[in-house]
């Protein structure tokens, strides 16, 4: 029984883990966001608040 509840500590772990490398990317896009972006970025992308240029 113990086995299994450190098993399942560790993959809430990894969980909480991959959640906050989420977070920090949705707060780099908020933080980068441009409520009107130029025309010619508009015309280059589907959407220009979430779409890296290449």
């Amino acid at each position: 029984m113990k086995r299994h509840l450190e098993t399942k500590v560790e993959a809430i772990a990894q969980q909480i883990e991959a959640l906050e490398a989420l977070k920090a990317e949705l707060q780099g896009i908020l933080h980068n966001w441009q409520e009107r972006p130029s025309a010619e970025r508009v015309s280059r992308t589907i959407c220009p608040n979430i779409q890296l240029e290449r």
